[in-house]
């Protein structure tokens, strides 16, 4: 990846960082809006596990990919990626 864009990222806060690692949905949760979760098997950032987990809380639709990095907009397949999102909010 060219530096233009690694100068450009920043770490997560830390507040994102405590709800990706909670597991525990708080009683009578209830999430009423159309979700799309997607995550690739190549993530080495974000482990399947926790999509499954994140799918599953708010009942999203959940696409895994093959090949594609993390930073998925910025991966060489990126059109991919946005061609689903774009079906996502269509549908």
């Amino acid at each position: 990846m060219e530096s233009v864009y690694l100068d450009k990222f920043t770490d997560e806060s830390r507040q994102i960082e405590l709800l990706m690692i909670r597991k525990k949905v708080p009683v009578g949760y209830e999430w009423n809006y159309k979700t799309l979760v997607m995550g690739s098997l190549n993530d080495n950032c974000m482990p399947i596990s926790v999509l499954l987990d994140t799918a599953k809380i708010f009942k999203a639709k959940l696409i895994i990919y093959q090949e594609h990095c993390h930073d998925m907009m910025l991966d060489p397949a990126w059109e991919i990626v946005a061609e689903d999102i774009l079906g996502f909010i269509l549908v």
